[in-house]
């Protein structure tokens, strides 16, 4: 006997209750304007989806009145990824200039491009959690990308975020923020780049305080347990990937992972843990390549106890040394530190002034150092300063896999093969989320070195990129002024007399420096006022956010190395 009709509709409908007891129905809101986005975003319930199409959106949107839930989140997308464009008022310093305020827990935001804000997205409110953020490109904004400002368990996966300049303020910015007790974030398969990019140095005229020398790709700041995985940073102004506590702060940075990252080419150090707190944080196999000031460090941290191991350290003849664990600003040196299984390497044979490690206060510095493997032409005596060899560590030059297109594994029968504690090899492993192909496609961005005797110089280039701009200081350079370089028109100040006697820069190769990320309109002039303040000028372009987004989105030969795509 077949039920009756009414009794199908019941059940039918006894079904949709109980899948989503709350709402009943789930709907899908289609929005075409930003009126009608506000009205979706005030609508939306648990399990709904709210799709925008193709086109640009100018203002602040706020997720602030419902909430999904862990079975039924609220889902936010571009109906076609990156058609749909959030756009800010483009005045960079105004505080009110917000792209999406999330206020209200389980919500997926998906697929957009949000440009010239202040803060692109922000999750503010105390209490809110369980917020997925990908697939989005963020570019052109001024204080941080994404802002995780007292907040919790949230993911934050597969976006570009890029291009921030550096604006009038103080405090430190970062293109991914995570702050004041924000807890157990995950934050894994981003590109972050160029963040507050705009070359200052601590060797301008005035110092490290003169000018916005504060932006970090990822900034955790007085908050824990949080894990930074796979990501690619370059270009960031103070640090790529930083852990801070600092003596004001309320709450600890404690126990966050730093694993399987990438970081390249940034004028700040690379992966840091700072500045009087910061202890029992973790540094894991990681791969650090040409960053200017330090490669990985801890500084002044009581109690410690933070863990450095199976990175990978390549020094360039634009880096300054390639780590380091230092004395904070108090003059207290980091405390209880595990060193281990890691590879020192460069290949400069006129890299005499570049430390591959320098410890502050070995005694107190070290609570275990062994395992490593350390290489660079020269006299070992140069290599380090204040490092007291373990029994098992290893001064051999490695051999790689494919050094040229950054294939960092050590060949077979290489010194530090399957040497380490743990029986593996010394240094970083590829794996998913370490990509083989995110350092093969650094390694293969255009580039350009030009010698001039004169004081003004000009490169061919594409008006669709930004570059990366260099300059050597001639070894022989009796300058000691302030020099004014102009690039674009925009004017760079470096105090010669600063940089030197301080030790900025050294003997070659520690002369270069840099003058930070510059658009231009298909030709990059570079002028300057004293002959001998620079002979040489190298540059290098950097990828337009859609193509780095690219890059997250083609695994290329790391196919085989399965990573969730959402």
């Amino acid at each position: 006997m077949s039920a009756h009709p009414f009794l199908l509709f019941l059940l039918a409908s006894f079904s949709i209750l109980l899948l989503n007891p709350i709402l009943g129905f789930t709907k899908t809101l289609y929005v075409n304007s930003a009126a009608s986005l506000r009205s979706a975003l005030a609508q939306a319930q648990a399990g709904d989806e709210i799709i925008v199409a193709n086109g640009t959106y100018t203002g602040s949107f706020s997720i602030a009145t419902n909430a999904g839930t862990t079975a039924s989140p609220i889902l936010l997308r571009a109906e076609q990824r990156h058609k749909a464009i959030i756009q800010g008022n483009g005045n960079l310093s105004d505080t009110k200039n917000q792209g999406f305020v999330v206020k209200k827990s389980h919500w997926i935001i998906d697929g957009f491009v949000l440009k010239d804000h202040w803060n692109p997205i922000t999750i503010s409110k105390s209490g809110t959690t369980s917020i997925e953020i990908r697939h989005n490109i963020l570019h052109d904004f001024g204080a941080n990308g994404i802002d995780l400002d007292s907040t919790s368990d949230h993911s934050i996966h597969h976006n570009v975020v890029a291009f921030s300049p550096s604006v009038p303020g103080s405090g430190s910015y970062a293109g991914i923020m995570i702050r004041k007790n924000s807890l157990n974030n995950v934050i894994e398969n981003n590109i972050v780049y160029s963040i507050t990019n705009d070359g200052h140095q601590c060797g301008d005229a005035g110092g490290c305080e003169v000018g916005a020398k504060r932006g970090y790709a990822i900034l955790v700041h007085a908050s824990s347990n949080n894990t930074l995985r796979g990501n690619l940073v370059m270009d960031a102004a103070k640090g790529t990937v930083r852990i801070m506590q600092t003596p004001k702060d309320a709450y600890p940075a404690n126990y966050n992972r730093i694993e399987d990252n990438i970081a390249a080419f940034s004028e700040g150090g690379g992966f840091g843990v700072s500045d009087v707190g910061a202890s029992y944080n973790v540094v894991l196999n990681n791969l650090v390549y040409g960053t200017y000031y330090s490669a990985w460090s801890a500084k002044g941290n009581a109690p410690g106890y933070n863990i450095f191991q199976h990175n990978t350290v390549i020094v360039t003849p634009f880096s300054r040394l390639g780590a380091m664990l230092n004395r904070n600003d108090l003059r207290e040196p980091s405390r209880h530190t595990t060193v281990k299984d890691n590879l020192f390497y460069s290949d400069d044979p006129n890299g005499n002034s570049q430390y591959l490690w320098r410890v502050d206060n070995w005694q107190e510095a070290i609570k275990e150092s062994d395992y490593n493997l350390f290489w660079r032409p020269g006299s070992q005596s140069t290599w380090n300063k204040g490092v007291v060899s373990g029994s098992r560590d290893i001064q051999q030059q490695p051999s790689f896999i494919d050094k040229a297109n950054g294939d960092f594994t050590l060949a077979p029968n290489s010194p530090g093969k399957e040497k380490a504690s743990d029986g593996k090899d010394i240094g970083a492993s590829f794996n998913a989320y370490l990509r083989k192909t995110w350092m093969r496609n650094i390694l293969a961005l255009p580039t350009q070195q030009k010698t001039v005797t004169g004081k003004s110089l000009s490169f061919s280039t594409s008006s669709a990129h930004q570059y990366q701009v260099y300059v050597y200081i001639p070894d022989t350079t009796s300058f000691r002024g302030i020099e004014t370089f102009s690039i674009e028109g925009r004017p760079i100040q470096r105090d010669y007399k600063n940089i030197i006697v301080r030790g900025w820069v050294g003997k070659a190769p520690q002369r270069w420096i840099y003058l930070g990320t510059h658009a231009n309109d298909g030709t990059l002039d570079i002028n300057w006022t004293q002959t001998d303040a620079a002979n040489t000028i190298f540059i290098r372009q950097l990828p337009t956010p859609l193509e780095a987004y690219g890059w997250i989105s083609s695994k290329g030969a790391d196919a085989s190395l399965s990573v969730p795509a959402n």
